[in-house]
């Protein structure tokens, strides 16, 4: 069982490769473009682990580890966020998903400040 979980995203990973080389629009400074956003986007997951652990969440104290996961699945969320509005596109994405600050960011910093306002006053 451990090869196929270990074969499979290999075998994933070769497809995808194979898919990207065969597609004509994806140039090489398309690849390395969005290589660098998500070279970005693992920073700022990390740093979103770094304020995590720096906050110390205790696993006994349930609602301050619950608030850490919701903070931290804020975090992720909100530089998903990002990332899709600066990776390059082959189609047009909806102005509403584009605005920064607009109709989708909103709900998910409220999530993140009602995850720090539990954890620190729990």
């Amino acid at each position: 069982m451990w090869l196929v979980k270990l074969i499979m995203p290999v075998a994933i990973i070769i497809m995808a490769v194979q898919q990207l080389r065969a597609n004509p629009r994806v140039t090489r400074s398309f690849a390395i473009h969005t290589f660098v956003l998500l070279a970005g986007f693992f920073a700022f997951v990390a740093l979103g682990v770094v304020i995590v652990v720096a906050m110390h969440p205790d696993p006994s104290n349930k609602p301050r580890a619950l608030a850490a996961v919701g903070f931290m699945l804020s975090w992720i969320a909100y530089g998903a966020l990002w990332l899709v509005r600066f990776v390059p596109n082959h189609e047009e994405l909806p102005r509403w998903l584009l605005r920064p600050l607009g109709i989708v960011d909103w709900p998910i910093i409220a999530v993140a400040i009602i995850a720090l306002a539990v954890f620190w006053t729990a």
